[in-house]
């Protein structure tokens, strides 16, 4: 919050009028989540992982590079924490609002990547109590979107939410 100027006082006055909540707290990694995630890996989804390591996002969740003999994974694991309330009668949580909006958005002229299937059809699975999606590891020779790239990006996507039909009847953004 920039007119606080870093005087917490401030700042918490402001931010305690809405009602905000924190929304983001240091990442907390897991030093069990590697041995743990190689065998999830090759239990659930049949990989014979042949190297894996933690990539260094600005992101709550932890973002692994998995190496197989099939090719390249990405290994996203979220925390099944809800940062927003549920809309009344809607039940499901934000993993499961991710997938349908992503599989929504492929085939809509945008650059989605959606998730791998695991052995039972399933694009994300519980994960020591926290939830795993797995995607194709996709090479770039980009450092990272420019504010311009970006705000074209989400641009995109907008638009394209206006015409497509995103299920939202469960989710709890109504």
């Amino acid at each position: 919050y920039l007119p606080s100027k870093g005087v917490k006082a401030t700042k918490d006055e402001f931010l305690i009028e809405f009602g905000a909540r924190l929304l983001y707290r240091k990442k907390q990694t897991f030093e069990s989540t590697p041995n743990l995630l190689r065998a999830f890996l090759e239990n659930v989804y049949g990989l014979a992982v042949e190297d894996l390591a933690e990539l260094a996002p600005h992101s709550f969740n932890e973002i692994y590079r998995i190496q197989t003999a099939e090719g390249d994974f990405v290994a996203k694991i979220i925390r099944n924490q809800d940062f927003t309330p549920a809309v009344a009668g809607h039940t499901a949580g934000h993993v499961e609002y991710e997938v349908a909006l992503m599989t929504a958005l492929s085939g809509h002229d945008l650059p989605v990547v959606l998730p791998v299937a695991d052995q039972n059809g399933n694009l994300f699975r519980e994960f020591d109590g926290r939830s795993c999606l797995l995607f194709p590891f996709v090479e770039s020779d980009q450092e990272g979107p420019t504010p311009e790239t970006a705000a074209k990006s989400l641009a995109a996507v907008h638009e394209k939410l206006g015409h497509i039909d995103v299920p939202r009847d469960h989710y709890r953004f109504g």
